[in-house]
């Protein structure tokens, strides 16, 4: 891809769940706008997302649904 795609992505263009407003994290793959909401809640209460465990904290993902959002999202 030609387009600078700066630091909300990475190279595999996922998302950083650090750094992505709501709209960007529900632009993604895999992500409802109430997903997105809550990981964004969940990290203004607790800051950012270091590790698996967690992202895990967020409603609406566990150890099944954490290996698809990985595809699309990263801390």
């Amino acid at each position: 891809m030609g387009k600078d795609l700066g630091p909300l992505y990475d190279g595999q263009n996922r998302v950083n769940v650090n750094l992505a407003d709501r709209e960007t994290l529900a632009a993604a793959e895999y992500v409802d706008s109430q997903l997105a909401d809550d990981i964004v809640r969940v990290r203004e209460e607790r800051g950012a997302f270091a590790s698996d465990e967690d992202l895990m904290r967020v409603p609406g993902i566990d150890e099944y649904s954490l290996p698809v959002l990985k595809e699309v999202l990263f801390y």
